[in-house]
Formats: C-alpha cells, structure tokens, sequence
C-alpha cells in the first residue's frame, strides 16, 4: 500500500512537471524569451561584467526562440528530471535495458533551491572568487610541491634503510601528502622518521606548510570581499530594474523624488467643529506631459495620537490621482495645464467615524490649488 501510494504521487508530480515544462516550450514560439525568464533578461541588462550585452533586446525566430529555451540551464534540468519516467515508459518492454537507476535524474530539481534568495549570490560569490584566486592557488602548488621535492630529496639521504624514503619519488610523495595533510587518506605514505635530524627537518617543514597555507588567505579574503560588494550592487540594480518593469507605463512620477508635491490635512469632523489629527504628503503628476492614473497609499503623521485605534500599521489614506493635460507649455513656468482629481478610495487604521480630507497641491510659489472632500 505505501508502495502504491508512493507511485501514485511519484506520477502525478511527474506529469505535472511535465505538463508545466511543455507548455513553456509550446509558449516559447510565440513569446518574448524576457516573459518566460526574468533572470536572463536582468542578467542581459545588468550584466555581471562592464562589458556592453543587447542581447535582451534582440528579436528572436521561433526556432531561435525555442533553442534558447532548450539550451537555459535551469530548463535542463527540468528536462532532465522528468525525462526518466517517460524513458522507462516507453522501454519498459525492451528486454536488457535496465532504466531504474535514471531516477536519479530527479534529483537534479534540487539545484532550482540554488536560484532562492542568497543561495545564488552566495554561489555566485564563492565561484567568482574561486576563479580570481586560482593565481594565488597555482602558485601555492607550485611551492608545496618545490618544498615536497626538496625536502623528500634530503629525507631520502638521511633515511637510509626507512621503507618509507627508499627513493625520491616515495620519500616526494610521502612529504607531498603530509603538505596537503591527506597521509591518512592516500596509499603509500605510511611510516615515519627514524632519525634526529630527519625529525628536526621535519618539525620546520611543518612550520614552513603552515605559512604557506596561511599567505594565500589575505589574497582570497579581499576577493571574496570585493566580490561580494559586487554582487550585491547587482542585485540591487536589477531589482530596479525589475521594480521598474513592473510599474505601469507613465507612472515613473510615482517615485520620482523631483515630482510635485500635494499636501492632504485629515481633519475629524464632530458636529459642526472640526479637529486637524494628521497630514501626510504625495506625489502629483502635474509636469507630466501626458494622461496619467495612480493608486497612492499616503501614510498619515498623527497630530492626536488618541484619535486613532491601537495598532501595528500606521494610519493610511488610499488616494486614486488623475491627470489629464489639456495644452503643453501654455501655463505658468511653461508648466502643461490640465484637470487633477484627487479621489478618497478609503482609510486604513482610522478610528474616526465621521473625517475629512483637505489637499493643498503647490503649482508655484505663488498658486495654489485647494480641494476639501468629506467623507
């Protein structure tokens, strides 16, 4: 019965991944390689290096289109995961053809964890500062085996009759191992010193191995950091980036700290008095050149902190902004004139039963635009 059940599910995940990865092949032919993977298009846009990539922006064949999709390593894998069931489906009845260790495959779903969160940059880091340390590795290679071969040289003549130093490549690799710290690991470097002086030399290289393991570390270190810092500014573009592919064409204004700024006063309402309790500030889009709509959630700076309930979030107010130029460069300052509307789509975190709002939106120094809404 778990065998069955263990099956069952095995089959329905298979054919779900299955289904999902054929549809974005089907999908590839017509859609733009950017909408099927986000990460490409970022990477092409900021790339890793200095070096100029309009890649994202070239226009692909269906076929063309359908290679790149094929060939993106995290599609691979997706391929690969799924293509044993199908390979055991189909050749189930072929005698001598045993498939069952292709499951293995499946496995390879798991490196989709590396593209979580920091797995990547910190992948990214590491083998990046692999690649710029390998100098500085070379080079301690280079000393340890120059020091392996010395030393075993001169142990070879100290040790006359040691099984271990009969010759100078056994005596080589017995030094070389213990340089790397692998004698306990590796065949052939068993045994030890029998002599005064062959001790003492041994006792300095010990030494001599520890300084050599220790320089590199500075190299590797600075890279490691610089790397990092790297990676990091990266980041930090190309979630710009895809923040910015995801706001709606003329709404730039938004977070644009050059905009115009609206004034809106929360007043409370009791009877025929009227109490200020917060203002806050947003953006309009009055320089805007072109018809614009915006949802803006505006935080309200409390002026009586009684007034409004106990909470975590602060009191907000969602504000739905319009612009509709009608002439450019016809206003003041060769500002483009047009109809604002500022409406009150609701309060969060607002314990007022009756409230008003007041926006005061500076077009200049001197003209002002004053609107009150009740609601």
């Amino acid at each position: 019965m778990p065998e069955e059940c263990y099956n069952n599910v095995d089959t329905t995940l298979v054919l779900f991944f299955s289904f999902e990865y054929f549809t974005k092949l089907i999908c590839s032919c017509f859609t733009r390689a950017s909408v099927l993977d986000i990460d490409w298009a970022l990477q092409a846009i900021v790339p890793d290096t200095d070096d100029s990539n309009n890649e994202a922006f070239q226009t692909f064949t269906w076929l063309e289109s359908v290679q790149h999709f094929v060939s993106r390593p995290m599609n691979i894998i997706d391929f690969a995961s799924i293509m044993p069931f199908w390979l055991e489906l189909i050749m189930s009845k072929i005698p001598f053809m045993p498939l069952t260790f292709l499951r293995a495959f499946r496995l390879l779903r798991l490196f989709r964890v590396i593209k979580l969160g920091r797995f990547d940059q910190t992948l990214t880091v590491l083998g990046v500062t692999l690649a710029k340390s390998l100098t500085s590795v070379q080079v301690l290679m280079v000393w340890i085996t120059l020091a392996s071969l010395m030393i075993g040289a001169i142990m070879e003549q100290l040790e006359k009759g040691n099984a271990a130093f009969d010759t100078v490549p056994e005596a080589f690799w017995w030094v070389f191992s213990r340089m790397l710290g692998v004698q306990k690991s590796v065949p052939f470097a068993k045994g030890m010193s029998e002599t005064l002086i062959g001790g003492i030399l041994l006792c300095l290289m010990s030494g001599f191995q520890k300084i050599l393991w220790i320089l590199p570390l500075a190299t590797i270190k600075a890279n490691f950091s610089e790397s990092w810092e790297e990676q990091t500014e990266l980041q930090i573009r190309r979630a710009q980036v895809k923040e910015e592919n995801l706001e709606m064409p003329g709404t730039t204004w938004v977070a644009d700290t050059q905009s115009a700024s609206g004034r809106l006063e929360l007043w409370m309402v009791s009877g025929s008095e009227e109490i200020a309790v917060g203002a806050g500030h947003f953006p309009v889009p009055i320089r805007e050149y072109s018809a614009t709509t915006a949802s803006l959630s505006v935080p309200v700076l409390e002026f009586a902190p009684r007034l409004f309930s106990s909470r975590q979030a602060p009191p907000s107010v969602q504000l739905e902004v319009a612009w509709t130029p009608r002439e450019t460069g016809s206003g003041y300052a060769d500002l483009p004139t047009g109809e604002l509307k500022v409406e009150v789509v609701r309060g969060t975190n607002l314990d007022i039963s009756l409230w008003k709002c007041r926006f005061l939106v500076a077009v200049s120094v001197i003209l002002y635009f004053f609107v009150a809404t009740y609601c």
